[in-house]
């Protein structure tokens, strides 16, 4: 995972791989402190994201949810589309404001 950050500017978190209980475990502390670090709002960069699980899901709202208590703005940006229709099962889609295939 990759952040860049800045005052003015959003703190991009660049996923990469599975996002699966494995995952969880090796990107959880950059994701739960991201909405402490200065920045005007978070961009999770998903492009190079594959599979997800219910953990990784549960890691993204986790991050959606703590963002919201700071009133930071998070955007999912690049949500591959084999996600779609799982995220839609799941109940989860417009956690994702859009950008869900």
């Amino acid at each position: 995972m990759k952040v860049r950050d800045g005052r003015d500017a959003p703190q991009v978190l660049a996923l990469e791989g599975d996002l699966d209980i494995f995952a969880v475990a090796r990107v959880w502390e950059s994701i739960h402190r991201a909405p402490d670090r200065p920045c005007a709002s978070i961009d999770v960069d998903l492009s190079r994201a594959e599979d997800i699980d219910p953990s990784g899901l549960q890691l993204l709202l986790a991050l959606r949810r703590s963002c919201q208590e700071r009133s930071l703005p998070v955007a999912f940006k690049a949500v591959p589309v084999a996600w779609g229709e799982r995220l839609r099962v799941l109940g989860a889609g417009s956690a994702f404001e859009g950008g869900v295939p």
